[in-house]
């Protein structure tokens, strides 16, 4: 795909890491209509040395009873804190994230 190619390359001239994330909707979590397309993206990471974050699958493993209160059309404030702790927890096993991740905020802050 195209522009999964032009970002690969656009990171690899500035030494960045690309971090594709993969966020579900509520579609996601109780149907399967994207895993083929996850399947594909989980391929290409590995073929062109990106990173995928796909976070579906645990939202699949939420209680099913409580699925409902992540969503209010976009997340709910559950489902945006679930999101953000998922979130780091993986992006802290990529290796060229975790040094960053790990800084206190004003360490990495160019703000004055």
């Amino acid at each position: 795909m195209r522009i999964l190619e032009e970002l690969t390359e656009t990171n690899r001239e500035k030494g960045s890491t690309l971090v594709i994330v993969y966020l579900p909707e509520r579609g996601d979590v109780t149907h399967r209509e994207s895993d083929q397309w996850r399947r594909f993206l989980k391929d290409n990471a590995e073929t062109h040395g990106w990173h995928l974050v796909d976070l579906i699958d645990d939202f699949r493993r939420y209680p099913a009873d409580e699925i409902d209160s992540l969503f209010n059309g976009h997340y709910s404030p559950k489902g945006n804190a679930l999101v953000a702790r998922l979130l780091h927890e993986r992006l802290l096993l990529i290796p060229a994230l975790t040094q960053s991740l790990q800084a206190p905020l004003s360490a990495t802050s160019s703000a004055p």
